[in-house]
């Protein structure tokens, strides 16, 4: 009987093809990318991550080496699977300031680590707050829970943005200063509408006469 080998030799081709782009690229997503640079730096440096590469679709970028620097990405717009920030040692800090971050999955910021968000879009399946959220300015989109060592800082004059969909769920600190309003969307249509839920033990203080403006969403 006369064997078919057609379809396997396509196969091997076609992962053949593959692995030849991803050498000549020195490019691969959907993995693990290690922030190495303990001085601080850019997002956007290659060289500052563990592959040399900056995180991309797929991608889940971990900032915890031990010590207190800072990693500030200041442009473009990034679609990732997550990013986790914050180690067992020192203070990492990530800065979001006129950029657009999107995650599929969540964004985790460990104790002893800081988030800043300025003037920036942040969106994520789920934010998962143990360390300091500093939010002057922007949008947030995505599930969050404030951990009862979480402290989330809602600071400046600047207008804050809660979208559709954006409930937080505090169980630790939110300090609210400045005269910046937070505006959200009640969206009968979609689940979980923006909202901030003070659980028992969750301190809730506003500092100011700023405004929290709920607007119904058009049918």
């Amino acid at each position: 009987m006369k064997k078919n080998h057609s379809n396997h030799s396509i196969v091997l081709v076609i992962y053949g093809l593959s692995v030849f782009w991803t050498f000549i690229s020195g490019v691969a997503y959907g993995g693990s990318l290690n922030w190495t640079n303990t001085a601080g730096g850019s997002w956007s440096t290659a060289e500052n991550w563990e592959p040399n590469q900056v995180p991309g679709a797929g991608d889940t970028a971990i900032i915890t080496n031990s010590g207190n620097y800072t990693v500030t990405l200041d442009s473009g717009s990034y679609s990732l699977e997550g990013i986790v920030v914050g180690g067992d040692g020192g203070g990492q800090r990530l800065i979001l300031a006129g950029s657009q971050m999107t995650c599929s999955g969540t964004v985790t910021v460990g104790a002893g680590a800081a988030l800043n968000v300025s003037q920036a879009s942040l969106q994520a399946g789920e934010i998962h707050v143990a360390g300091i959220l500093n939010w002057n300015n922007g949008s947030i989109t995505g599930v969050m829970n404030v951990t009862t060592t979480g402290v989330v800082n809602l600071t400046g004059n600047n207008d804050k943005l809660l979208n559709d969909g954006t409930a937080i769920t505090n169980y630790g600190v939110i300090n609210w200063s400045g005269q910046g309003a937070i505006s959200a969307t009640d969206d009968l249509y979609t689940p979980g509408s923006a909202a901030v839920i003070n659980m028992p033990g969750g301190l809730f203080e506003i500092q100011s006469d700023a405004t929290f403006q709920v607007g119904a969403a058009s049918a």
